[in-house]
């Protein structure tokens, strides 16, 4: 039963405690606060109660009554008093183990229990504080002073809970960081270790009692030294963050950074220092980190500078393998490759630099690794390759003594070339301990460094080899070839003895490129230079300076005849055929041959006329070899003149067309005429085709001069007709640089459309050898001309090296019979029988048959005779002037027999235009 004491008289009973308003206090007693202390009274007898609230209450306790042990603990559940006055001696449960009891409730642990005994035994006391009482008073109670041992109790209990709720803070501060608290003793013994400290130093707190930091698993400074922190300790000062290294309790290291302060008694006297670890471990781990990556990037930076600086490849790969220490490695060594030969094992390679673990194998010593080993793995792959450890031990050093990498860590880098792996940078660990990410890719970072550097090398030899040998042939070039020609000259003039230049060109070689390829015309270059250079002694000089041009250099000659000789085996020995791809491919070569002091001075001059003798063989026939004479000088100098002006030709409209007439001999009209190019240089005055179309060939001029020919042409058909006059057919000529071209069809129907002209009144004149020079792209090109139009003509038919099989495969329209075999027609047999077998051939074929050159009466009644087509000639007029052409393409004019300069004067209007306006209708009379 509880009751509550403040408003109720003696007797009362309720059923549950209840707060009563608390009387007037006496005057030396304290006022009630906010807070009022509530005292739970627990006791059998009823009048104990009430003087004790009695007593209580005027003092500013509110008091809570209980008269027996249970209803005692019910009470303290509901109400939480904040202190407990119990009796010993009660029915039921006693107040030992209500007490006991209460201890074991929530918030009971520290709720101040004052035992009320009638007896004042040790047993009794000792038992009291057995259960967990706070304090004890004998019965009777001295009523005056309870008031203030109550007081006294609260205070220090909440003292007690002050310090408790403090260290609770502290522990949970200390909890959420990463320090731990710790004691020691006057000798600097650890008495004291925080529970966290175990789990956040790895050292069980076992092994650091007792102990001094300095004595825990050999522990070091990180920093300082143990003698200046003894010091500090026996001057009894403060300390703050003094670092330190000890082994954890798992044999790891750990860094702890402690601060600590004495401890003084009241007395003043030092009883030793307390304060708080804190482990350091990651941020030194990573400060560790960062100066070993800071110190990886100084040397990367470093040896960056210096693979710029070095000269040599040897010293550069020496300088990689010292590069041990920024990948903790024991050895590292650069090794090439070596391919297998004949009966030679795999995986072998020659040492290019060595250190450290393993460089007993000297460079350029050839060592056999296996393929567990990871060298081989990281060349096929191109890719960096570790190995955490070799399972074997079959490497061999070159001596045969076992190189022994089993359980041996690598990490192998390829190094790249221009051409693919060069070598391969490997680093080893002689431990058990593997290769790190961080030092794996460092290792990477040396071998790319390696590898451009590497690069920068080989292009660097290779830009100077290509600086001084052409890359097909692998002889000299011009600019090798100008200096060895120099130093000849010059001990030649020191020795009184005479050099020779041989310049050589291969015929045709240019067909070849077009037929086969550039491939198969490169293959070609390739052996034309091993050939030569076997028929030229070791301190002749041998060179390519162009396309097909070859130039050698024979020092020392005594007589020309040993000049002409070396060229006589040029011309035999590039005469036999080559096997190139399966194909056999024959080609001529032509010699010109230069002496020093003769025919020049220095290297310029020796080269220009071992070049005018070249041309002059050329002329000669080619497959022939000439020395050089001052009229080739004289011709040399004035070809180099007319390719000047023809440069400048185009740009001042020097060129012009004129005009030869094509005669239908049947009806002796004009059924077409044939543009001719002429120059008329403003200071030389007419210059012969003879002389500048060659040029126009050689220089490449002939495209641009072909195109405003045709163009032109094309003005002129446009003209005449505007003048009303009969359109017929123009005929132009297509030189064998532009039918190379291979949009020479195009280009010539863009040119036919931009002028508005009927592209049937143009006629295109192509030569019958360079038709077969590539005969399928010549069907192609003149296929597509036809469909837009043009008419086709082969030009000298006869002359060259046609196939007949090929030939009605040509979409053409007409075939020109060359002026060698009209000339001769009516005095030689044999020409008088090719000129009838080509016009029966081509009426066979369906096409018309053009007679060139014809200059004689018998001539036309020859080719009137065999049913020639149409002719041109003398016979009917030389080329002329536009305006002189366009009387005989009036309508019904007919072009006069013997033919005459003026046709004006000579024309006769009996023809007339048929509808389609290209075609004439049958004559009335006979020719």
């Amino acid at each position: 039963m509880v009751r509550s004491a403040t408003n109720s008289t003696p007797g009362t009973e309720t059923c549950s405690a209840r707060a009563g308003a608390a009387a007037a206090p006496a005057s030396d007693g304290p006022a009630v606060n906010a807070h009022t202390p509530v005292v739970l009274v627990v006791d059998d007898d009823q009048i104990t109660r009430l003087v004790v609230a009695e007593t209580l209450t005027p003092q500013g306790f509110r008091v809570v009554e209980a008269a027996c042990g249970e209803d005692a603990l019910d009470a303290f559940s509901r109400m939480r008093p904040d202190a407990i006055l119990l009796d010993i001696n009660m029915p039921g449960m006693n107040g030992f183990e209500c007490c006991e009891r209460i201890r074991r409730l929530p918030h009971g642990e520290r709720v101040p229990i004052l035992i009320l005994t009638v007896s004042d035994d040790d047993a009794s006391i000792a038992r009291a504080y057995e259960v967990g009482a706070t304090d004890f008073a004998a019965k009777p109670i001295s009523w005056k002073l309870l008031g203030h041992r109550m007081r006294y109790l609260l205070r220090a209990s909440r003292a007690l809970e002050s310090r408790a709720r403090s260290e609770a803070r502290f522990r949970s501060l200390v909890h959420l960081s990463s320090d731990w608290y710790w004691e020691q003793d006057e000798s600097f013994r650890f008495t004291l270790v925080s529970q966290e400290g175990a789990a956040k130093s790895g050292v069980a707190r076992a092994h650091a009692l007792g102990k001094a930091c300095w004595e825990m698993h050999e522990a070091a400074p990180a920093i300082g030294a143990w003698e200046d922190h003894r010091a500090t300790l026996l001057a009894r000062q403060p300390f703050r963050d003094f670092e330190y290294v000890c082994a954890g309790d798992d044999g790891q290291p750990r860094h702890v950074s402690t601060s600590g302060e004495p401890i003084f008694d009241g007395g003043g006297r030092f009883r030793g220092y307390r304060g708080v670890g804190h482990d350091i471990t990651g941020r030194k781990l990573a400060e560790q980190q960062l100066a070993a990556d800071a110190a990886r990037q100084k040397w990367i930076a470093g040896f960056g500078q210096r693979a710029l600086e070095t000269t040599t490849l040897e010293t550069l790969l020496a300088q990689a393998v010292q590069a041990t220490d920024g990948a903790s490695a024991d050895g590292a060594a650069v090794l090439e490759y070596l391919p297998p030969d004949g009966e030679a094992e795999r995986g072998r390679f020659v040492v290019r630099a060595a250190s450290g673990v393993g460089a007993d194998a000297p460079s350029g010593a050839v060592v056999t690794l296996c393929d567990a080993c990871g060298v081989a793995a990281a060349l096929r792959s191109e890719a960096p390759v570790i190995v955490p450890s070799c399972p074997t031990a079959r490497c061999e050093q070159p001596a045969g003594r076992a190189r022994g990498c089993a359980s041996r860590a690598s990490v192998s880098v390829p190094i790249l070339g221009e051409a693919g792996p060069f070598a391969v940078l490997t680093m080893v660990k002689a431990g058990e301990a593997s290769f790190s990410d961080d030092a794996a890719e460092f290792v990477q970072t040396v071998g790319n460094i390696v590898s451009s550097a590497v690069q920068r090398h080989q292009a660097e030899a290779r830009l100077a080899y290509l600086a001084q040998y052409d890359s097909i042939t692998g002889l000299a070039n011009r600019n090798l070839l100008r200096d060895r020609l120099d130093q000849a000259i010059a001990l030649a003039a020191r020795d009184g003895r005479q050099v020779a230049v041989l310049f050589a060109d291969l015929d045709r070689f240019k067909l070849v490129n077009d037929t086969y390829g550039h491939h198969l015309g490169d293959r070609l270059l390739a052996e034309v230079g091993a050939r030569l250079r076997a028929l030229v002694r070791a301190s002749d000089t041998l060179a390519r300076v162009s396309g097909d041009e070859f130039v050698a250099v024979l020092p020392n000659v005594d007589q020309a005849e040993a000049a002409a000789n070396v060229a006589q085996k040029v011309l035999a020995r590039l005469g036999a055929p080559f096997r190139l791809g399966g194909h056999e491919v024959s080609v001529n070569a032509s010699v010109g041959i230069a002496l020093y002091p003769a025919d020049g001075a220095d290297a310029e001059s020796l080269l220009k006329s071992a070049d005018a003798a070249l041309y002059r063989a050329k002329d000669l026939g080619r497959g022939a070899y000439c020395f050089f004479t001052a009229e080739m000088e004289r011709r040399s100098h004035a070809r180099r003149q007319v390719q000047a002006d023809l440069r400048l030709a185009i740009e001042r409209e020097e060129f012009t067309l004129v005009y030869q007439p094509r005669v239908d001999l049947a009806t002796r009209r004009v059924r077409g005429v044939e543009a001719l190019l002429r120059w008329q240089h403003p200071h030389r005055g007419t210059v012969s085709p003879a002389d500048f179309i060659p040029a126009l060939e050689e220089t490449g001029l002939i495209v641009p001069a072909g195109e405003w020919v045709v163009r032109a042409a094309c003005r002129q058909i446009r003209a005449w007709r505007q003048a009303g006059l009969v359109p017929v057919p123009v005929s132009v000529n297509v030189s064998a640089r532009q039918f190379q071209a291979r949009n020479l069809d195009q280009r010539i129907v863009e040119l036919v459309a931009g002028e508005g002209v009927d592209p049937r009144l143009l006629e295109l004149e192509i030569t019958e050898s360079y038709l077969m020079q590539d005969p399928e792209h010549a069907i192609e090109a003149l296929q597509r001309l036809r469909e837009a139009g043009l008419q086709i003509s082969i030009d000298d038919f006869g002359t060259g090296y046609s196939s007949l099989a090929h030939l009605p495969r040509f979409p053409v329209t007409a075939l020109k019979v060359d002026r060698s075999f009209v000339r001769d027609a009516t005095s030689d047999p044999n020409a008088a029988a090719i000129v009838r077998a080509v016009i029966d051939m081509a009426h066979t074929l369906g096409f018309a048959v053009v007679a060139e050159g014809v200059e004689t009466a018998p001539q036309v009644a020859f080719l009137r005779m065999h049913r020639c087509d149409l002719a041109q000639g003398y016979y009917f007029g030389k080329p002329a002037r536009p305006d002189d052409v366009a009387a005989l393409l009036r309508p019904r004019s007919l072009v006069p027999a013997g033919g005459a300069p003026d046709f004006s004067s000579r024309c006769a209007t009996i023809c007339a235009l048929n509808p389609d306006g290209l075609g004439f209708e049958e004559p009335t009379d006979p020719l």
